[in-house]
């Protein structure tokens, strides 16, 4: 039934948002648009210009290429004769240990793969609560339906980074006998609601007063037994608005987490664009008559590099030529040490270490966190 209600699909590549409208029917290139994204915002801030490009009342199908989504063996033992909910939170746990996201803190869907005697292969997509929970109320601030968040896996695509591949991806979804999502959370009740209850029985108790006005002693009991469920109703409206004092508290303290958070991905995200330059660099440098035999982690985002050469001559020529190509970003190269190896050859050893900002940042997260 989600399915035949959903009027767009929404594909989060890397650095853009696609979108394949599907009210109009079979999708062609036409129904295909996309905008830019800002990773650095939070998702519902990713979304922002795509918001101001659909109308009210769509219905949007998320696919997400950088949520967490893994194919996990669970033992079919362990599978066998569960309830839906009892699948739901084994599937929750196994993945746990793998997305670092709490079962208790996180939404989850899933798909059963074809079992063997031992194991049964399971695609899982998890996500943070809080995220999803945020992203569903921004939908809503905008007039638009989440119906639910999946992943391009789940359809057989491994990734969604331009106009063919997300009217491939719509394609396949159209044509999908069954589609797993996460779905989003139900939007809270209102604690008015205990008011307007408690004006519902203050009405009743009213109009019955006026019709039994002449049975003085029915109607002073009837009207006792309303100022009682009044006083309950008023202590159930204390309870609520503590309750609601804590949840305040708890998002505060999450709003916190997920700042330090930002803070450490960002610096994730600027060291793991920094390894693709770092080996390119690496490559490129390296003559004919140097060999890298290892290349280790130092200290944080930083490389130790050895190896063997000809000569002193070719090692200092590959640190001149080397450091040159890292200091195009910052990096610098440090040799720590050059010497003979006995049988002809020469060893060497050299350490690259990261921009100051990187090294920077990553000691401030260490010292808010004390690990990194």
């Amino acid at each position: 039934m989600i399915r035949r209600k959903i009027s767009d699909l929404v594909f989060m590549s890397r650095d853009s948002v696609w979108r394949v409208d599907l009210s109009g029917g079979k999708p062609g290139p036409d129904s295909v648009s996309d905008f830019p994204r800002d990773t650095l915002l939070p998702l519902a801030g990713q979304l922002e210009p795509l918001f101001q490009k659909l109308g009210k009342r769509r219905t949007v199908a998320l696919f997400r290429n950088d949520a967490w989504c893994q194919t996990l063996d669970i033992a079919t033992a362990q599978l066998s004769g569960l309830q839906p909910a009892e699948a739901d939170s084994l599937v929750g746990y196994e993945a746990e240990a793998f997305s670092g996201i709490p079962v208790e803190r996180s939404a989850c869907a899933w798909v059963k793969g074809v079992p063997n005697a031992q194991t049964t292969p399971c695609t899982i997509l998890q996500l943070p609560l809080e995220e999803l929970t945020a992203a569903t109320a921004e939908f809503r601030r905008y007039g638009v339906t989440l119906a639910g968040v999946s992943h391009p896996s789940l359809l057989g695509v491994a990734g969604v980074e331009s106009p063919e591949e997300a009217l491939a991806a719509a394609k396949k979804f159209l044509s999908a006998a069954t589609m797993p999502f996460v779905r989003p959370p139900s939007p809270p009740p209102s604690s008015g609601r205990f008011l307007v209850y408690g004006l519902a029985l203050a009405v009743l108790s009213g109009a019955a007063c006026f019709w039994h006005h002449g049975e003085m002693s029915a109607a002073l009991r009837k009207a006792r037994n309303e100022n009682s469920r009044l006083a309950t109703l008023k202590g159930q409206l204390a309870q609520a608005q503590n309750s609601l004092k804590g949840l305040k508290s708890d998002l505060e303290e999450r709003e916190r987490e997920i700042a330090k958070e930002k803070g450490r991905r960002e610096i994730m995200e600027q060291a793991q664009g920094g390894m693709e330059f770092l080996l390119t660099a690496l490559a490129e440098s390296c003559p004919d008559s140097l060999v890298i035999r290892s290349i280790k982690s130092g200290e944080p985002f930083g490389l130790t590099v050895a190896g063997w050469c000809r000569s002193a001559r070719d090692a200092d020529a590959f640190f001149v030529a080397c450091g040159k190509r890292l200091a195009e970003r910052g990096w610098t190269l440090e040799p720590e040490e050059v010497a003979a190896n006995g049988n002809g050859a020469w060893k060497f050893r050299c350490a690259l270490k990261p921009p100051a900002s990187i090294q920077g940042a990553a000691k401030k997260a260490a010292g808010e966190s004390g690990e990194f």
